[in-house]
């Protein structure tokens, strides 16, 4: 079953953290969780460095992914 654009952006905005995966200059994966971010439609943005590895590596290869986390229970619901 196919999402809708107005639920693939709620699932994108109930999120708390994103994953970012880049790949370094000898083409090993580095991946980081980013806590803070915004969106608008499609498109995210998070702050850094100008002299951090993710803008490095994303100007160098432009290759990423991301992958949304939500928060994760310890519990079951009906026992909270």
């Amino acid at each position: 079953m196919a999402a809708t654009e107005e639920k693939i952006k709620e699932y994108m905005k109930m999120n708390q953290t994103i994953i970012l995966a880049t790949i370094d200059s000898d083409g090993v994966p580095d991946i980081r969780t980013l806590g803070g971010y915004g969106l608008s439609d499609y498109v995210i943005y998070f702050s850094t460095l100008k002299t951090s590895n993710k803008v490095k590596q994303l100007e160098e290869k432009k290759m990423w992914q991301f992958l949304y986390s939500t928060k994760i229970s310890l519990y079951p619901n009906s026992l909270m």
